[in-house]
């Protein structure tokens, strides 16, 4: 199935999904999952597997240590995350 596709089954799951920064709590973020699970969709992380990636991933990062994130689409003009450089 294509990413398409799969976007258009996830909208038909609440409507039209436009979500703002303030709303991505983790309660709605686990509330998008579970609808997307009971929809069919098994690959997305439950909030203790994000949070198990995230820990494995900041291992190779000493505390105070610089760490570049890539990001595209909305993620360069509207990150959700505090930044102190960004380059094209």
């Amino acid at each position: 199935m294509r990413r398409r596709d799969h976007v258009h089954r996830l909208r038909r799951l609440r409507g039209p999904v436009l979500l703002k920064r303030e709303e991505l709590t983790p309660e709605r973020v686990d509330q998008i999952v579970a609808d997307a699970r009971k929809a069919g969709y098994d690959f997305f992380l439950s909030a203790e597997e994000r949070e198990a990636s995230l820990k494995e991933a900041l291992t190779r990062y000493p505390p105070g240590e610089e760490a570049w994130i890539f990001a595209y689409g909305s993620l360069m003009w509207n990150p959700a995350l505090e930044f102190a450089e960004q380059q094209p």
